[in-house]
């Protein structure tokens, strides 16, 4: 960009687009020397590795019009181990981790398969999408009880031995934990529910499941309202030990899960 005289210049990054879905376009910046005498004040302000960055709900007064909230997707893989050379990217990345069953994240603005995951060799992948939610609003695409099918026919197609199974989603706190609880449901039904979610937590322990799904999958399993009611006592350990969550989670309408959380509490 051509220096201009009495100008701020102000770079957005892409946490800020993500975090408007969109309306703020985060704009490619180098700093290349001219030799000539000028200010330049670099500030990086990060969120805490387990922080939701969620879409804002903007209004369309609040600015340029906002595009159509798009779905995010979940995908859950299963497969050989990644080639595991030190000049494999897919393996340095995702290997170790997938080996040890755990749930991540990707990116929500494309839907397309990561380059590092596009590596692997072969292996079985089901790809769903809907948003994080779990109340009815605009635009929102809600998990639904054929989505959390698909998830259980998935984890019946790849059996007991989740070695090298890979359950991620935009944040990797929500829909990908509820996937590999109902999973791990599913895999271990000699287990207690309170022994599933510990599963899970061992995996994952910032995990926070989308209630709504594991509404789903509770009643598909045949669990009685326990597997839900073992998930409740999550959502009261993450209010007691940050109760400022409460705020946050009812800004984002998931005001059930917090009393859920809240009534879970009471009968500890």
């Amino acid at each position: 960009m051509p220096p201009t005289e009495n100008t701020l210049v102000v770079n957005f990054g892409r946490l800020l687009e993500r975090w408007t879905d969109g309306r703020i376009k985060a704009t490619p910046h180098r700093v290349i020397g001219s030799g000539r005498e000028r200010y330049s004040v670099p500030f990086f302000y990060e969120p805490r590795i387990d922080a939701v960055i969620a879409p804002l709900r903007l209004r369309a007064a609040d600015g340029v019009d906002a595009p159509a909230s798009r779905p995010s997707s979940m995908a859950i893989m299963s497969g050989p181990r990644p080639r595991n050379s030190s000049n494999s990217p897919a393996w340095s990345l995702y290997g170790r981790r997938a080996a040890r069953r755990t749930s991540r994240a990707i990116p929500r603005q494309r839907c397309e398969t990561p380059t590092h995951v596009a590596r692997f060799d072969p292996h079985l992948r089901t790809t769903l999408y809907f948003h994080d939610a779990i109340e009815p609003a605009h635009e929102v695409v809600l998990p639904r009880v054929e989505h959390v099918e698909a998830i259980l026919a998935f984890g019946r197609d790849i059996g007991d031995d989740l070695s090298h199974l890979l359950v991620h989603c935009h944040a990797g706190i929500s829909r990908s934990t509820a996937a590999m609880a109902m999973i791990l449901a599913q895999a271990f039904p000699q287990e207690d529910e309170h022994a599933v979610v510990d599963r899970l937590l061992r995996i994952r322990p910032q995990a926070r499941p989308n209630s709504r799904m594991i509404g789903f999958a509770d009643e598909l399993l045949g669990r009685n309202g326990r597997l839900t009611a073992a998930v409740n006592k999550v959502y009261a350990r993450r209010l007691a030990t940050r109760p400022e969550l409460a705020d946050v989670m009812r800004r984002l309408e998931r005001a059930r899960e917090v009393e859920l959380g809240l009534g879970a509490q009471g009968s500890e």
